[in-house]
């Protein structure tokens, strides 16, 4: 009885685990049938050791902490966006002088400015911390904006009316109606930090995972490879759980019946 409902309650939770095992087993078949030339496919065994390998060597960690800096660095950065957005959504002379200038700039693809940003910034790390700032920056702007856009002045003035103001009106109106565009925001900037990070080091990085990638792909060394694209992606899965985890802590600060 405990186990049926176990396996009602984690139902979603376990029909993935196994579509990801059985998704692992045949492409662990397919590489150990020996059909493939391992220059250019693995398997995820071959994967595993080279993981390992990484790993107990301790280059994982060096390369690992780098990428880590840049992002960390330029997502922080990127939060400038709130309180810019939150501004600009307040105010509508600000909206109608800033809105054209921001367009223009998020319409730039980021890659392309890459060559610019090297020339001005150097090779560095500055240089790969900017690119970040510039592909976070946006998309935290927008979702902001949108979400202040979006409160209901109904709500606002009848709080106002019973003597909400200053912090009081902000920590019980305006930032629960926008939390929920500013997590969308967070989610999707990450995910385009990570991508910055990655392009960035494959052109000019001597560090960093994106650089190890290109690095090992140039000797077609296909599980060392994949190694470091499976870091890329337990770094993308541990953010967004960890993205996840404060949306949940902040709907239950603002949101108690949630």
């Amino acid at each position: 009885m405990k186990l049926s409902r176990f396996s009602e309650s984690h139902k979603r939770s376990l029909i993935g685990v196994a579509s990801f095992l059985i998704i692992l087993a045949i492409w662990e078949l397919i590489g150990q049938l020996g059909k493939f030339n391992p220059l250019f496919f693995s398997w995820p065994s071959s994967i595993a050791r080279e993981f390992y390998k990484i790993t107990i060597n301790g280059e994982l960690y060096k390369h690992l902490l780098v990428s880590f800096l840049e992002l960390f660095f330029g997502y922080t950065l990127a939060c400038t966006a709130i309180p810019i957005g939150i501004i600009i959504g307040r105010i509508e002379i600000l909206e109608y002088i800033l809105d054209p200038i921001f367009s223009a700039l998020y319409a730039i693809p980021r890659v392309a400015i890459m060559p610019v940003i090297i020339v001005i910034l150097g090779i560095g790390i500055p240089s790969k911390i900017f690119l970040v700032f510039f592909g976070c920056f946006f998309p935290i702007l927008i979702n902001v904006f949108q979400g202040t856009k979006n409160i209901d002045q109904l709500t606002v003035d009848m709080a106002r009316s019973f003597g909400a103001k200053g912090w009081k009106l902000f920590n019980h109106i305006l930032f629960p109606s926008i939390l929920p565009y500013l997590m969308a925001g967070f989610r999707i900037s990450l995910s385009i930090g990570l991508i910055m990070v990655v392009v960035a080091e494959f052109f000019v990085g001597s560090e960093g995972i994106g650089y190890k990638i290109a690095y090992e792909s140039g000797f077609f060394r296909a599980s060392s490879m994949m190694a470091w694209v499976l870091v890329i992606s337990i770094i993308s899965i541990f953010f967004t759980e960890l993205i996840k985890y404060f949306e949940n802590k902040m709907r239950k600060r603002w949101y108690g019946h949630l």
